[in-house]
């Protein structure tokens, strides 16, 4: 099985449920996942070289079906040259399903871009940090928040080998759980 299987695998089961998660701060919301977001956090948004991946003109649900579809090649993708980046991602999504886990003490961060140096545009953020000192690997998963704080859903995905986006965050406590959707 390919990187692109895998990650439709772990997104088709992320995609089964919502999860709710209560921040010691008092703030308590739900997260699902939704097609529309998988274009975006497997980060084909970087396959610049590939205008039709990057900025797929069908939208990104549609986009994400072709892709589960098998429209959408591998071979296709790793024509770009910073395919790379995104096989990384896509290889590691499986870290996800673990931030998730049911849990009643997890970590979440307070996201502030400027104290990162990012870009990202997110409220917050779980992660799940492996190796050792030289060997360290990041996995983030950025969590959006509509602008009346009414919807909460998942931003982005990043694997990082440097702790730039931990360094110097509000780092908060929370209670995930989960339940099942039913279709």
């Amino acid at each position: 099985m390919g990187l692109i299987e895998e990650a439709i695998d772990v997104y088709e089961r992320l995609r089964s449920r919502i999860y709710h998660i209560s921040i010691e701060n008092g703030v308590e919301f739900t997260l699902e996942f939704e097609a529309r977001y998988f274009h975006h956090m497997a980060g084909f948004q970087h396959l610049t070289d590939q205008r039709g991946i990057a900025s797929p003109k069908v939208g990104a649900e549609r986009f994400y079906k072709m892709v589960k579809n098998g429209r959408i090649a591998e071979e296709t993708l790793a024509k770009s040259s910073n395919y790379n980046q995104v096989a990384e991602r896509l290889g590691s999504f499986r870290h996800i399903e673990d931030m998730l886990g049911e849990a009643e003490s997890r970590v979440i961060v307070e996201f502030d871009s400027a104290k990162a140096g990012s870009k990202v545009i997110a409220k917050y953020f779980l992660y799940k940090r492996l190796g050792n000192i030289g060997n360290i690997t990041y996995y983030m998963l950025f969590i959006g928040c509509s602008k009346n704080g009414g919807e909460y859903y998942p931003a982005t995905f990043v694997t990082e080998h440097s702790g730039r986006y931990t360094d110097g965050q509000n780092m908060l406590d929370c209670r995930i759980s989960w339940e099942d959707k039913k279709f």
